[in-house]
């Protein structure tokens, strides 16, 4: 799955900086999904690409993020509780690719 981010900039000043960070928490909106999801299989990677969601408020920092669920039984005896989702990304970039892939993965 992953997470999208609302629209960034916003003015840029410093002035707007400081209003960002103070009231970001109160005055953001909740942000778009990403659309047009790709994803890419490559012979020992996979590369995962979308476009970002619609603008939202310039409080908003475009961030996404990427979590992949563990499915292998050898990582699930491993990671026992923590299994679930692992995040492989977290930024602005509006890509990924998850390489050294082994044949089964």
């Amino acid at each position: 799955g992953g997470g999208g981010g609302g629209a960034g900039g916003g003015g840029g000043g410093a002035c707007f900086k400081l209003k960002k960070l103070l009231l970001g928490r109160f005055l953001s909106a909740a942000p778009s999904k990403p659309s047009g999801v790709r994803v890419t299989p490559r012979s020992h990677s996979i590369e995962l690409s979308w476009k970002p969601g619609a603008p939202t408020s310039s409080y908003n920092t475009d961030a996404y993020v990427l979590e992949v669920a563990i499915r292998t039984p050898e990582l699930l005896a491993v990671l026992g509780d923590f299994s679930g989702y692992v995040q492989f990304y977290c930024g602005a970039e509006c890509g990924y690719t998850i390489d050294k892939l082994r044949p089964g993965q």
